[in-house]
């Protein structure tokens, strides 16, 4: 259970979220995982013989979606 004081901190915590810098943050988070993890995810397909081309749609959403968006703060 919280005590008044802790409880006056979650709520300036949340109260101080900006549900639209929280995204951008997602999103930047999101490409750099994906950007990491392009590499062994080619390596892979290619060993299992897997086609990705179903998928290039969404890559190139995604893309598209990095090269538009605005900087973020840090």
């Amino acid at each position: 259970m919280l005590d008044s004081q802790h409880l006056s901190a979650v709520a300036e915590r949340i109260q101080g979220i900006n549900p639209a810098d929280l995204t951008r943050q997602i999103n930047a988070i999101q490409m750099q995982l994906l950007d990491l993890a392009k590499a062994k995810t080619e390596a892979l397909a290619a060993a299992r013989h897997l086609d990705l081309q179903a998928l290039q749609p969404a890559i190139n959403r995604l893309a598209k979606a990095k090269s538009c968006k605005p900087p973020t703060r840090s």
